[in-house]
């Protein structure tokens, strides 16, 4: 609730343009209908979003309130000190404008208020050290196994395909139709950027520090979906009505209210197949089981890792497992546990 209403806030606040509160109503809609989906896994990169929108909010809308970002960027990198890369895009982006913009100026330093959030940036940024890590911190993003993206699929690379499917269930699409419509509006407003020559050092920076993410890892696709949303925001795409249409008031009422199903639709439908509570025994080998207890066996079972607590529970200690998540292992150990079920070497 706090990402949707800082998204919200973010977008539809200040924009006194009729096809500005248009064209930002729909990204609004569609950004909180793709990111409606993760709060469904507790997983420590939610606090990434809400602390992305924050520190948008302030770059964008409250610079006064620049004073916030040190104390917000120490908080940060101790709830999820991995993610400090984006921390460091967010302020450098914002940071290199500033020097940009004071390099072209005439005045030899600039207002001083201006100076004063350049170097709130700079403090924002050295808050990665300040984390019981220390530089320690520094190494950890890049230190991952060479098997990482083998054993987690959000970790593996965006495949060419997702920007070319497009479905439609129960009169609401599919999240990942969700992501093209997204990538599309951002494409068209990276195009108008350019040809209106608007767009700043700073949307720039974060849109294509963004691809980079996504195009690294499928995880950080909400990462860089909220990363582009300065750019979304600054241009909204008229398709070339210099004027938007005057329509009646009852069309724009169904749209919008089309529009704010979308999310609610989509969480039903994920929540309409959530597993039982407080046990089930959905992707659990149960019939596997079932029939080792009844043949009463015993000894050494060699067994996918993933299942692997369900499986000591079950059986010990009549039989002992090859893994559980639970263990203390390594890359290379959990990779081969995983794959030699269908690696025929």
């Amino acid at each position: 609730l706090a990402i949707a209403s800082l998204v919200i806030r973010f977008l539809l606040v200040g924009q006194r343009d009729r096809a500005a509160r248009r064209w930002n109503g729909v990204i609004a809609a569609l950004t909180i209908t793709f990111l409606v989906i993760r709060p469904m896994n507790l997983r420590p990169h939610l606090v990434d979003y809400l602390f992305i929108c924050l520190f948008l909010y302030v770059l964008e809308l409250r610079p006064g309130a620049a004073m916030l970002l040190p104390p917000l960027a120490v908080l940060w990198c101790n709830l999820h000190g991995v993610a400090y890369p984006i921390l460091l895009l967010l302020c450098g982006a914002y940071g290199a404008e500033y020097l940009v913009n004071r390099a072209r100026s005439s005045a030899s330093g600039g207002p001083r208020d201006t100076q004063r959030f350049f170097v709130l940036l700079t403090l924002a940024m050295a808050a990665i050290y300040l984390t019981p890590h220390g530089f320690g911190l520094l190494e950890v993003p890049f230190r991952a196994g060479a098997y990482l993206s083998r054993v987690i699929a959000e970790m593996t690379p965006v495949r060419p395909e997702q920007f070319l499917s497009f479905m439609i269930v129960e009169g609401i699409p599919t999240v990942d139709s969700v992501f093209v419509l997204i990538l599309v509006c951002s494409l068209l407003a990276a195009v108008a950027s350019v040809m209106r020559r608007t767009i700043r050092i700073s949307h720039a920076v974060l849109y294509l520090g963004g691809c980079v993410l996504l195009f690294r890892y499928q995880r950080f696709a909400s990462d860089w979906l909220l990363l582009a949303l300065p750019l979304l925001r600054a241009n909204p795409v008229r398709l070339g009505c210099r004027r938007p249409p005057e329509l009646p008031r009852w069309s724009i009422w169904v749209v919008a209210g089309l529009l704010m199903i979308m999310p609610v639709r989509l969480l039903r439908g994920i929540l309409s197949s959530k597993a039982a509570y407080p046990l089930s025994l959905r992707g659990l080998p149960q019939g596997v089981i079932t029939f080792l207890q009844h043949i009463d066996a015993r000894g050494r079972i060699l067994n996918p890792a993933n299942t692997g607590g369900y499986w000591r529970w079950m059986l010990y200690p009549q039989c002992t497992i090859l893994m559980n998540l639970d263990f203390m292992f390594r890359t290379e150990d959990f990779y081969n546990a995983l794959t030699m079920f269908a690696d025929e070497h």
